[in-house]
Protein backbone atom coordinates (compact mmCIF):
# COMPACT_ATOMS: atom_id res chain seq x y z
CA UNK A 1 0.00 0.00 0.00
CA UNK A 2 1.20 3.18 -0.88
CA UNK A 3 0.25 6.82 1.58
CA UNK A 4 0.94 9.88 1.15
CA UNK A 5 1.62 12.38 3.78
CA UNK A 6 3.03 16.11 4.56
CA UNK A 7 3.88 17.51 7.48
CA UNK A 8 1.29 19.99 7.67
CA UNK A 9 -2.23 20.58 6.76
CA UNK A 10 -2.16 24.07 5.65
CA UNK A 11 1.14 26.40 4.38
CA UNK A 12 1.91 29.89 3.32
CA UNK A 13 2.88 30.78 -0.27
CA UNK A 14 6.68 29.68 -0.61
CA UNK A 15 7.15 27.73 2.07
CA UNK A 16 7.82 24.12 1.65
CA UNK A 17 6.01 21.09 1.36
CA UNK A 18 7.78 18.21 2.75
CA UNK A 19 6.16 14.99 1.20
CA UNK A 20 6.65 11.64 2.48
CA UNK A 21 5.74 8.59 0.89
CA UNK A 22 5.85 4.93 2.54
CA UNK A 23 5.18 2.16 0.46
CA UNK A 24 4.31 -1.18 2.93
CA UNK A 25 4.08 -4.54 2.33
CA UNK A 26 0.45 -5.71 4.52
CA UNK A 27 0.42 -9.00 2.63
CA UNK A 28 1.89 -12.21 4.80
CA UNK A 29 4.26 -12.66 1.42
CA UNK A 30 7.12 -11.07 0.78
CA UNK A 31 6.71 -8.67 -2.35
CA UNK A 32 9.34 -7.49 -5.14
CA UNK A 33 8.94 -4.44 -6.79
CA UNK A 34 11.32 -4.02 -9.93
CA UNK A 35 12.03 -1.41 -11.96
CA UNK A 36 13.17 -0.30 -15.43
CA UNK A 37 15.52 2.78 -14.29
CA UNK A 38 16.84 4.15 -10.68
CA UNK A 39 13.35 5.96 -10.35
CA UNK A 40 11.43 4.52 -7.95
CA UNK A 41 8.63 7.24 -7.34
CA UNK A 42 6.91 10.08 -8.80
CA UNK A 43 5.04 13.04 -7.17
CA UNK A 44 2.76 14.87 -9.25
CA UNK A 45 1.26 17.97 -7.55
CA UNK A 46 -2.19 19.21 -9.11
CA UNK A 47 -4.94 22.10 -9.13
CA UNK A 48 -8.50 21.63 -10.32
CA UNK A 49 -7.43 17.99 -12.05
CA UNK A 50 -3.90 20.28 -13.47
CA UNK A 51 -0.71 19.59 -13.60
CA UNK A 52 0.78 22.22 -11.20
CA UNK A 53 4.39 20.62 -10.56
CA UNK A 54 6.04 17.23 -11.10
CA UNK A 55 9.38 15.84 -9.06
CA UNK A 56 10.53 13.54 -11.95
CA UNK A 57 10.42 16.89 -14.35
CA UNK A 58 13.98 17.94 -15.43
CA UNK A 59 15.29 14.81 -13.99
CA UNK A 60 17.11 11.76 -15.37
CA UNK A 61 17.46 8.62 -13.75
CA UNK A 62 20.26 5.97 -14.49
CA UNK A 63 19.01 3.28 -17.13
CA UNK A 64 19.83 0.43 -14.93
CA UNK A 65 17.17 -2.20 -13.42
CA UNK A 66 16.64 -2.70 -10.06
CA UNK A 67 14.57 -3.98 -7.53
CA UNK A 68 12.98 -3.14 -3.69
CA UNK A 69 12.13 -6.47 -1.40
CA UNK A 70 9.57 -5.92 0.97
CA UNK A 71 9.05 -8.71 4.10
CA UNK A 72 5.59 -9.17 5.17
CA UNK A 73 4.71 -5.88 7.27
CA UNK A 74 7.62 -3.92 6.23
CA UNK A 75 7.55 -0.12 4.97
CA UNK A 76 9.96 2.21 3.28
CA UNK A 77 9.27 5.72 2.98
CA UNK A 78 10.67 8.40 0.49
CA UNK A 79 10.85 12.13 1.58
CA UNK A 80 10.99 15.00 -1.15
CA UNK A 81 9.97 18.86 -0.52
CA UNK A 82 8.00 21.16 -3.26
CA UNK A 83 8.58 24.57 -3.24
CA UNK A 84 5.88 26.24 -4.19
CA UNK A 85 6.77 26.78 -7.70
CA UNK A 86 5.31 25.04 -10.85
CA UNK A 87 7.37 23.32 -13.57
CA UNK A 88 8.38 26.78 -15.07
CA UNK A 89 9.59 27.80 -11.60
CA UNK A 90 6.63 30.05 -11.33
CA UNK A 91 5.63 30.39 -8.10
CA UNK A 92 2.18 29.14 -7.24
CA UNK A 93 -0.99 31.16 -6.56
CA UNK A 94 -3.38 30.59 -3.17
CA UNK A 95 -5.12 27.36 -3.38
CA UNK A 96 -5.76 23.50 -2.56
CA UNK A 97 -3.32 21.66 -4.47
CA UNK A 98 -3.62 17.71 -4.44
CA UNK A 99 -0.51 15.92 -4.18
CA UNK A 100 -0.56 12.45 -6.10
CA UNK A 101 2.22 9.96 -5.43
CA UNK A 102 2.81 6.73 -7.83
CA UNK A 103 5.67 4.07 -7.60
CA UNK A 104 7.15 3.20 -10.93
CA UNK A 105 7.82 -0.34 -10.54
CA UNK A 106 6.95 -2.98 -13.36
CA UNK A 107 5.43 -6.65 -13.34
CA UNK A 108 4.70 -8.18 -10.37
CA UNK A 109 4.36 -5.98 -8.25
CA UNK A 110 2.11 -3.66 -10.33
CA UNK A 111 -0.33 -3.18 -7.26
CA UNK A 112 2.08 -1.02 -5.42
CA UNK A 113 1.36 1.43 -8.44
CA UNK A 114 -1.64 2.51 -7.19
CA UNK A 115 -1.99 6.30 -6.70
CA UNK A 116 -2.71 8.30 -3.52
CA UNK A 117 -3.74 11.42 -2.63
CA UNK A 118 -3.07 14.36 0.30
CA UNK A 119 -4.86 18.38 -0.93
CA UNK A 120 -3.30 21.09 1.47
CA UNK A 121 -3.93 24.46 1.11
CA UNK A 122 -1.47 26.82 -0.02
CA UNK A 123 -2.75 30.56 1.49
Amino acid sequence: MLTVTTDKTHYRLGEPVQITLTLSNRSDQQVVCYFNTAQRYDIVVSQAGREVWRWSNDRSFAQVTGSLTLSPGQSVEYTERWNGQDNQGTPVTPGTYTITAQITSIGRSAHFAQEDDRSSPLH
